[in-house]
């Protein structure tokens, strides 16, 4: 056989390879999530456009390799085009991803273990997929004993905040409420219950909620960081529905009643914006 032969030999074969370990991946989420649930596994999530090279790359280079491969033996596999204008679509906008290749490591309620951006080599990128999975791993351990944490209010208020950052907001609320609601729960800790939670109800543009949060807020604390960051929260909540007049009342009485707060120069900042944006509504 001439090294010709041998050189296009190969090339088949690494092709063929390339095409077996790319048909590994699932292309629909809920199938996906269907198949992480009866394994109890994690799902490796690749985000990719047809114009991201970089994306091209990691489905040629680095997914077939034997390093990438034995990382992901036991996780469910997905790739899923941004700009389908479908679920690839929905899942980028879900997750906020702003850059391309974006990779996630999801469970199958949705839950975010881990998120890695941009191309790696296939080393490289395997450990930074093991070091985003070892994350999720200890707080998983962390959850396990939750129930023994009893008044460990700032490790469960830290247990709320991670299920937020990770997007489970039902959960991370879930905790946040009842910190709220126990009355031997310190204020500072209370407080920033309040505010996350509002800050969540925000997020998700459940304003009537996050509006009712805060007030309840108000009607137990005067002062302090988190009560100020709370009323400028107010501002834009009526900001964000549209209710120019109240937003900017609101900041009027954030400048009479904080004149000392380190946001003040936030607050003058946004005061002539909304005032010209009542005046054009007018």
């Amino acid at each position: 056989m001439t090294k010709r032969i041998l050189i296009l030999v190969l090339a088949a074969f690494l092709l063929n390879v390339a095409e077996l370990d790319a048909s590994s991946f699932l292309t629909s989420l809920e199938a996906a999530k269907a198949a992480a649930k009866k394994k109890d596994q994690i799902i490796f999530v690749d985000l990719f456009a047809d114009w991201c090279g970089w994306c091209h790359r990691m489905k040629r280079e680095v997914f077939p390799s034997e390093t990438f491969q034995n990382a992901t033996k036991d996780m469910v596999l997905l790739r899923v085009d941004t700009e389908d204008r479908g679920e690839g679509a929905q899942l980028a906008r879900a997750y906020k991803v702003r850059q391309l290749p974006t990779f996630l490591l999801i469970d199958a309620d949705g839950l975010l273990a881990g998120s890695l951006y941009g191309y790696s080599p296939a080393e490289k990128f395997t450990k930074r997929l093991i070091a985003a999975y070892s994350d999720y791993e200890v707080f998983k351990e962390t959850l396990s004993r939750e129930s023994t944490l009893g008044s460990d209010y700032p490790k469960r208020l830290a247990i709320a905040e991670e299920f937020l950052s990770r997007g489970g907001h039902e959960q991370g609320e879930k905790r946040l409420t009842a910190l709220i609601s126990e009355p031997k729960v310190p204020h500072e800790i209370r407080d920033l219950s309040f505010y996350h939670l509002a800050a969540s109800q925000l997020a998700r543009k459940e304003y009537a909620p996050a509006r009712e949060t805060l007030q309840k807020f108000f009607s137990v604390q005067t002062s302090g960081d988190s009560l100020e960051r709370a009323r400028l929260m107010m501002s834009q909540i009526y900001f964000e529905e549209g209710n120019y007049p109240k937003a900017l009342a609101e900041l009027k009485g954030f400048k009479q009643k904080f004149p000392a707060s380190p946001l003040i120069e936030q607050v003058e900042a946004m005061l002539p914006q909304l005032e010209s944006a009542v005046a054009r509504k007018n």
